[in-house]
């Protein structure tokens, strides 16, 4: 994947954590801009990568902003393993780069939404390096059939909160649900909440929940 273009939002403070976020379709990292200051604390710094223009078989080959090929968005459709994989490298450099700026990886939190987070998720499964949590909102685990095999052990202990609206008529309900209840039974340290009324968004009462999250596994 080429260098992606980002947004950066400094910490206000000393700078002495950083929280990754990758949108969703047809999205960007200027999106979620505005709702960074709903989420952050005064020594995060926060990453807001663009996905590339990708050609998706969902539409008939137009290119929008995706992380990976989308078939459709059915339950038990194929995904994109190497695409998902190939972000995974994506999350990896960015960390790499934090750490060589003397941010460790026990300071960095990976988080999505929708796709987003899905690569988020995937990220937890295939890190080889111990980061502080994992932030998933609106999104499933995918590659569901390569774990637990291809599951890495570093992020075992992790935190990881996830939120989805009952009324997600995206990515269902019972899809998220799904997949918190599958990495729990894979040992994972899963926070799962729903919000009955909101559909496939985000709003602020789910975005105080991130900060506080944000503040008990960024203490440093």
């Amino acid at each position: 994947m080429a260098s992606l273009q980002k947004v950066v939002v400094p910490a206000q403070g000393e700078h002495r954590s950083t929280a990754i976020f990758l949108h969703g379709l047809g999205d960007s990292g200027e999106g979620w801009q505005p709702l960074v200051p709903y989420m952050t604390s005064s020594h995060i710094k926060f990453i807001l990568p663009s996905a590339p223009y990708r050609r998706l078989t969902m539409f008939g080959g137009e290119a929008v902003p995706s992380w990976t090929d989308v078939k459709n968005l059915e339950e038990g459709t194929p995904e994109d393993k190497e695409g998902f994989i190939e972000c995974v490298g994506m999350v990896n450099k960015i960390i790499q780069e934090e750490k060589a700026a003397g941010i460790d990886p026990s300071s960095i939190v990976v988080g999505g939404f929708s796709q987003g987070g899905a690569v988020a998720l995937t990220s937890l499964a295939r890190l080889e390096e111990k980061i502080a949590g994992i932030v998933a909102l609106s999104t499933w685990l995918p590659l569901r059939e390569s774990y637990p095999e291809e599951l890495s052990e570093s992020n075992k202990e992790t935190p990881i909160l996830m939120c989805h609206g009952g009324a997600d008529q995206v990515v269902p309900f019972a899809r998220g649900k799904l997949s918190a209840d599958l990495l729990s039974d894979m040992g994972r340290n899963v926070e799962f909440k729903r919000f009955p009324n909101m559909p496939h968004s985000a709003d602020m009462e789910e975005m105080k929940l991130v900060q506080d999250f944000l503040r008990n596994v960024l203490t440093k």
